[in-house]
């Protein structure tokens, strides 16, 4: 987390230095003083408070040049509504209450409007996938921040939920909880498969993969997909394969994707069902896929013989209700299992990871790789956690 946090304060930094500098604008630590000058630009945590004159000049707007207003920088790649006349920022519950307790902040204040805007890293359409900025100063997002309804943490709904939770699977016996089991599972696999045969002979799947999220900020302020993807763990009638890259790099994550489809098609004869949990890892594989044309071609008989099982959405349909539906919960809930890794989840591996693999750069380390350092082996471990509790939820229920 702290690579995150680090990576957050110089994005913003540098977002500011941008107006800063193109604006001859002044950074002060007062909001008497900021309000005395239009080039003045006040700046604190994850926000600045800029005159509208400029906003109105970088982006071609009509604001009141009267007023200032408090625009967020978000070390996010932003997804966006687009209306008429402006892009609606769509935003986690975090932010959108971190917003408005900053808002609240300056109602007081004549001279700053109630409308916000944010700066984010990257932009893409919601409506449109394929419209995508890379650009931070590409595009400027707004947001109704009055419509949030700030809540606390914990709520008395929450723990009403989590006693329903707990009794819910108490509520059935467990031949009935097996029967709905089986029933939603038989809508996820190929129709000409048995379903003993899928769960005997199935792949379980667990993908470990760097998003963008570390900037090195070489192009700011155009921001460059460094995503990888590191880790391909599957677990295979009781065996545990592991495909994990020497470093981060497309060559290296080329290799695993490589190695692993020929262990896939050596394997398993016929259909192939790949059991995961959510859409991340079939989406994970398949938007990496797409960088390798080569490989598609020389796998395509693999490829097509892949049936993906969600089984978060099989656990769903099966336990309606839970507090919450991570694979950690409910490994916790329904079969008394910890993990007991330092890793807990893919933030922490990616962070580790990304860490580790920085690392791998300095002088000291050059001719180690990911796996030399105790944190990935814990990676590891954590994902041949994953893969195994899939197959033990399905045998749970089966």
């Amino acid at each position: 987390m702290d690579i995150i946090i680090e990576r957050s304060v110089l994005f913003r930094r540098l977002v500011v230095n941008d107006f800063a500098k193109n604006y001859r604008l002044r950074c002060v630590k007062n909001l008497i003083v900021l309000l005395n000058k239009a080039s003045n630009l006040y700046y604190k945590n994850n926000y600045m408070i800029i005159h509208n004159t400029v906003l109105n000049d970088r982006y071609k707007f009509s604001l009141d040049i009267t007023k200032y207003s408090i625009v967020f920088l978000l070390y996010k790649n932003i997804n966006y509504s687009q209306k008429e006349y402006c892009n609606i920022a769509r935003l986690d519950r975090y932010t959108k209450q971190t917003m408005k307790t900053v808002l609240q902040k300056y109602y007081g204040y004549k001279n700053i409007s109630n409308e916000i805007f944010i700066i984010g890293r990257k932009y893409t359409n919601s409506n449109d996938k394929n419209e995508k900025t890379n650009d931070c100063f590409g595009k400027i997002c707004t947001y109704d921040i009055n419509k949030c309804v700030l809540t606390d943490c914990v709520s008395d709904n929450l723990s009403t939920s989590d006693n329903l939770s707990r009794k819910l699977p108490e509520t059935f016996s467990k031949s009935v909880l097996r029967r709905r089991f089986l029933y939603n599972l038989q809508q996820f696999i190929d129709v000409d498969s048995s379903i003993r045969e899928c769960i005997s002979n199935g792949v379980y799947l667990d993908v470990e993969y760097t998003n963008d999220i570390y900037d090195n900020f070489k192009t700011f302020p155009i921001s460059i997909d460094q995503s990888v993807l590191f880790m391909i763990g599957m677990y295979h009638r009781s065996y545990y394969d592991n495909f994990i890259t020497d470093n981060l790099s497309h060559d290296e994550e080329y290799r695993i994707l490589d190695n692993f489809l020929l262990r896939l098609g050596n394997k398993v004869n016929g259909k192939i069902h790949i059991f995961h949990w959510s859409n991340a890892d079939k989406y994970i594989i398949d938007k990496t896929l797409q960088r390798y044309p080569d490989i598609i071609q020389r796998y395509d008989d693999v490829i097509k013989r892949i049936v993906f099982v969600d089984l978060l959405q099989v656990v769903k349909l099966t336990i309606p209700g839970l507090q919450s539906y991570s694979l950690k919960y409910v490994c916790k809930h329904l079969l008394n299992i910890i993990y007991d890794t330092k890793c807990q989840n893919g933030l922490d591996a990616m962070c580790s990871v990304i860490e580790n693999d920085l690392l791998l750069k300095t002088d000291v380390y050059t001719e180690k790789n990911l796996l030399f350092f105790h944190d990935t082996k814990d990676v590891v471990n954590y994902n041949k956690l994953d893969t195994t509790l899939l197959y033990d939820i399905v045998k749970y229920f089966s």
